[in-house]
């Protein structure tokens, strides 16, 4: 796993699977871990992991992101393995999470297809098991603009945005910069839970 250094009572982690030839992520989550790590957290990142590592950390993690493949029943990682919204069959489901879990969960991302579309998805399932704010998308979307979009909303948590703030004048930037490749599904930004109007820069924990 690769570490930004500074040392921090808080964690963030980053995944970024590579899936090979041009659906690699794994800068979206050195970017993401880059500003993290100017904000005071302890930012780690990797895109080489299976879904158990990051879903074994995930109750250690004040800051969560992941860009990649999906949907809004679950996120996939390099080998194919999986962490799911509310697969009763699978533990590494979210839904599974005890209360108390992730309380300290300030903040999750999920910048996959639809991984807030629906009703039991990525974010209301994170939201419900006790993270403060999730923000994820309700359509397709394509990775170029994805990727310019996961830029920007770190950029703008790390000059003190709030959360809601930061994924909405992102989805600004990424459509003012590329207007001429069209949205590319980030118009269909979106965000849960009662922290979206917190900003996660000092480092915290949630609540």
């Amino acid at each position: 796993m690769a570490v930004v250094p500074i040392a921090s009572a808080y964690r963030a982690d980053d995944w970024g699977p590579n899936y090979g030839y041009a659906n690699d992520f794994s800068n979206d989550a050195y970017n993401a871990a880059v500003q993290q790590s100017n904000m005071g957290y302890g930012a780690y990142y990797d895109s080489n992991v299976p879904a158990s590592s990051a879903w074994s950390n995930l109750p250690s993690d004040q800051v969560f992101s992941f860009n990649g493949h999906g949907n809004s029943g679950g996120i996939v990682f390099y080998d194919n393995s999986r962490i799911y919204a509310n697969n009763p069959s699978d533990q590494k489901s979210i839904s599974k999470l005890t209360s108390g879990q992730i309380n300290d969960l300030a903040l999750a991302v999920f910048v996959n297809c639809n991984s807030g579309s629906g009703g039991s998805n990525l974010l209301s399932t994170t939201v419900n098991r006790g993270g403060d704010a999730a923000v994820g998308f309700t359509g397709e979307i394509t990775k170029f603009q994805a990727d310019y979009w996961t830029q920007r909303f770190w950029y703008r948590l790390n000059q003190y945005s709030t959360i809601q703030d930061a994924a909405y004048y992102a989805k600004v930037d990424t459509l003012n910069t590329y207007w001429y490749l069209g949205s590319g599904g980030i118009d269909t930004v979106t965000w849960q839970g009662p922290g979206v109007s917190n900003t996660i820069k000092p480092a915290r924990a949630g609540s």
